[in-house]
Protein backbone atom coordinates (compact mmCIF):
# COMPACT_ATOMS: atom_id res chain seq x y z
CA UNK A 1 0.00 0.00 0.00
CA UNK A 2 2.79 2.66 0.67
CA UNK A 3 4.28 1.84 -2.82
CA UNK A 4 0.84 2.69 -4.29
CA UNK A 5 0.46 5.87 -1.82
CA UNK A 6 3.93 6.84 -3.09
CA UNK A 7 3.47 6.08 -6.79
CA UNK A 8 -0.03 7.91 -6.52
CA UNK A 9 1.87 11.38 -5.18
CA UNK A 10 4.51 11.23 -7.70
CA UNK A 11 2.36 10.98 -10.32
CA UNK A 12 0.16 13.77 -8.79
CA UNK A 13 2.83 16.17 -8.43
CA UNK A 14 4.18 15.10 -12.17
CA UNK A 15 0.57 16.38 -13.64
CA UNK A 16 0.68 19.29 -11.48
CA UNK A 17 4.22 20.29 -13.14
CA UNK A 18 2.97 19.39 -16.82
CA UNK A 19 -0.61 21.01 -16.34
CA UNK A 20 0.98 24.51 -15.14
CA UNK A 21 3.52 24.97 -17.72
CA UNK A 22 0.26 24.26 -20.23
CA UNK A 23 -1.63 26.57 -18.31
CA UNK A 24 0.50 29.71 -19.15
CA UNK A 25 0.11 31.76 -22.05
CA UNK A 26 2.34 31.83 -24.88
CA UNK A 27 3.98 35.15 -25.54
CA UNK A 28 2.58 37.33 -27.69
CA UNK A 29 3.78 38.14 -30.81
CA UNK A 30 2.80 41.72 -30.83
CA UNK A 31 3.74 42.16 -27.44
CA UNK A 32 6.92 41.79 -28.09
CA UNK A 33 6.62 43.97 -30.85
CA UNK A 34 5.40 46.51 -29.20
CA UNK A 35 8.37 46.91 -26.89
CA UNK A 36 10.56 49.23 -27.36
CA UNK A 37 13.67 48.61 -28.87
CA UNK A 38 16.92 48.53 -26.52
CA UNK A 39 18.78 51.70 -27.09
CA UNK A 40 22.10 51.59 -28.79
CA UNK A 41 25.29 51.27 -26.94
CA UNK A 42 26.78 55.29 -26.12
CA UNK A 43 30.03 55.59 -28.46
CA UNK A 44 33.50 54.59 -27.69
CA UNK A 45 35.07 57.10 -25.57
CA UNK A 46 37.90 59.68 -28.01
CA UNK A 47 41.48 58.58 -26.70
CA UNK A 48 44.24 59.72 -28.52
CA UNK A 49 46.19 57.75 -30.73
CA UNK A 50 48.14 55.01 -29.11
CA UNK A 51 46.15 55.01 -25.61
CA UNK A 52 45.33 51.54 -25.76
CA UNK A 53 48.61 50.71 -25.60
CA UNK A 54 49.11 52.31 -22.24
CA UNK A 55 47.76 49.61 -19.44
CA UNK A 56 49.54 48.56 -16.98
CA UNK A 57 49.49 48.34 -13.18
CA UNK A 58 51.10 49.25 -9.85
CA UNK A 59 52.55 52.83 -11.71
CA UNK A 60 53.92 53.72 -14.65
CA UNK A 61 56.09 51.76 -16.73
CA UNK A 62 58.70 53.84 -18.91
CA UNK A 63 58.81 51.53 -21.96
CA UNK A 64 58.47 50.60 -25.91
CA UNK A 65 56.99 53.07 -28.25
CA UNK A 66 55.07 54.77 -25.21
CA UNK A 67 57.46 56.45 -23.83
CA UNK A 68 57.08 59.80 -25.36
CA UNK A 69 53.31 59.84 -24.51
CA UNK A 70 53.82 58.87 -21.36
CA UNK A 71 56.14 61.98 -20.61
CA UNK A 72 53.27 64.15 -22.29
CA UNK A 73 50.84 62.78 -19.83
CA UNK A 74 52.76 63.91 -17.15
CA UNK A 75 53.21 67.34 -18.54
CA UNK A 76 49.87 67.65 -18.13
CA UNK A 77 49.10 65.73 -14.69
CA UNK A 78 52.27 68.18 -13.34
CA UNK A 79 50.23 71.47 -14.77
CA UNK A 80 53.80 72.06 -15.80
CA UNK A 81 54.78 75.16 -18.33
CA UNK A 82 56.34 74.91 -21.62
CA UNK A 83 59.70 76.66 -19.46
CA UNK A 84 59.22 74.92 -16.23
CA UNK A 85 58.64 71.64 -18.37
CA UNK A 86 62.34 72.24 -20.09
CA UNK A 87 63.49 71.68 -17.12
CA UNK A 88 61.68 68.92 -15.80
CA UNK A 89 61.33 66.77 -18.90
CA UNK A 90 64.88 65.17 -18.61
CA UNK A 91 65.14 64.52 -15.16
CA UNK A 92 61.19 62.35 -15.13
CA UNK A 93 62.95 60.65 -18.23
CA UNK A 94 66.13 59.57 -16.61
CA UNK A 95 64.00 58.58 -13.34
CA UNK A 96 61.37 56.70 -15.24
CA UNK A 97 64.38 54.90 -16.92
CA UNK A 98 66.15 54.08 -14.01
CA UNK A 99 63.34 52.58 -12.13
CA UNK A 100 62.73 50.45 -15.14
CA UNK A 101 66.56 49.27 -14.73
CA UNK A 102 65.74 48.28 -11.49
CA UNK A 103 63.49 45.54 -12.64
CA UNK A 104 64.82 41.94 -12.58
CA UNK A 105 61.89 39.61 -13.85
CA UNK A 106 61.61 37.92 -10.80
CA UNK A 107 58.56 37.50 -8.64
CA UNK A 108 55.91 34.42 -8.33
CA UNK A 109 53.03 33.42 -11.33
CA UNK A 110 49.65 31.82 -9.99
CA UNK A 111 47.08 30.34 -11.73
CA UNK A 112 43.70 28.91 -10.74
CA UNK A 113 40.63 26.94 -12.77
CA UNK A 114 37.97 24.91 -11.90
CA UNK A 115 37.82 25.05 -8.28
CA UNK A 116 41.55 24.00 -8.12
CA UNK A 117 43.88 25.36 -5.86
CA UNK A 118 46.23 28.26 -6.99
CA UNK A 119 49.36 26.75 -9.19
CA UNK A 120 52.22 28.94 -8.12
CA UNK A 121 55.90 28.82 -10.05
CA UNK A 122 58.59 31.35 -10.43
CA UNK A 123 58.51 34.12 -13.53
CA UNK A 124 60.30 33.66 -16.56
CA UNK A 125 60.30 37.24 -17.66
CA UNK A 126 63.62 38.23 -19.16
CA UNK A 127 63.88 42.31 -19.07
CA UNK A 128 66.90 43.32 -20.52
CA UNK A 129 68.43 44.92 -17.44
CA UNK A 130 71.80 44.77 -15.91
CA UNK A 131 69.76 42.96 -12.50
CA UNK A 132 67.77 41.01 -15.16
CA UNK A 133 70.60 39.52 -16.88
CA UNK A 134 72.42 38.48 -13.55
CA UNK A 135 68.59 36.79 -12.67
CA UNK A 136 68.99 35.16 -15.92
CA UNK A 137 72.54 33.36 -14.93
CA UNK A 138 70.76 32.51 -11.77
CA UNK A 139 68.00 30.82 -13.28
CA UNK A 140 70.48 29.03 -16.11
CA UNK A 141 72.79 27.94 -12.99
CA UNK A 142 69.96 26.21 -11.32
CA UNK A 143 68.06 24.78 -14.19
CA UNK A 144 71.43 23.05 -14.60
CA UNK A 145 72.02 20.48 -11.95
CA UNK A 146 75.09 20.25 -12.01
CA UNK A 147 75.90 23.72 -10.93
CA UNK A 148 78.48 23.87 -8.20
CA UNK A 149 76.78 25.86 -4.72
CA UNK A 150 80.14 28.05 -4.86
CA UNK A 151 78.72 29.13 -9.20
CA UNK A 152 75.69 29.49 -7.26
CA UNK A 153 76.66 32.20 -4.31
CA UNK A 154 78.75 34.03 -7.34
CA UNK A 155 75.58 34.62 -9.60
CA UNK A 156 73.37 35.35 -6.31
CA UNK A 157 76.17 37.63 -5.52
CA UNK A 158 75.71 39.15 -9.51
CA UNK A 159 72.21 40.36 -8.96
CA UNK A 160 72.35 41.51 -4.87
CA UNK A 161 75.28 43.79 -6.76
CA UNK A 162 73.43 44.64 -10.03
CA UNK A 163 70.20 45.58 -8.00
CA UNK A 164 72.14 48.10 -5.84
CA UNK A 165 73.43 49.67 -8.68
CA UNK A 166 70.48 49.87 -10.20
CA UNK A 167 68.52 51.20 -7.22
CA UNK A 168 71.78 53.68 -6.66
CA UNK A 169 70.95 54.90 -9.93
CA UNK A 170 67.13 55.48 -9.14
CA UNK A 171 67.71 57.00 -6.32
CA UNK A 172 70.10 59.75 -7.53
CA UNK A 173 67.73 60.38 -10.23
CA UNK A 174 64.65 60.73 -7.93
CA UNK A 175 66.58 63.40 -5.55
CA UNK A 176 67.43 65.24 -8.44
CA UNK A 177 63.96 65.37 -9.49
CA UNK A 178 63.01 65.96 -6.17
CA UNK A 179 64.73 69.02 -6.22
CA UNK A 180 63.47 70.35 -8.90
CA UNK A 181 59.59 69.48 -8.72
CA UNK A 182 57.44 71.83 -6.40
CA UNK A 183 55.58 69.89 -3.27
CA UNK A 184 52.48 69.34 -5.42
CA UNK A 185 54.07 67.54 -8.32
CA UNK A 186 56.08 65.51 -6.49
CA UNK A 187 52.88 64.17 -4.81
CA UNK A 188 51.51 63.76 -8.48
CA UNK A 189 54.73 61.95 -9.17
CA UNK A 190 54.50 59.72 -5.90
CA UNK A 191 50.81 58.77 -6.17
CA UNK A 192 52.02 57.54 -10.14
CA UNK A 193 54.94 55.84 -8.65
CA UNK A 194 57.44 57.58 -10.48
CA UNK A 195 59.39 58.57 -7.31
CA UNK A 196 58.99 56.95 -3.86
Amino acid sequence: MPVVRHMMTVSLASLLAISSTLARPAPDANAAAAEPAPAPAPPPAQVPPGANEVRGAGGVGFNGPNQKMQVEVLKLMLDAGDDEWKNLAPKIERVLAAKQNTNTGAGMNWTTSNKAGPQFKPSTSKPDTGPGKALQAVRDAVADETTSKEELAKRMSAVRDARKKARADYEAAQHELIDTATPRQQAILMMLGVIE
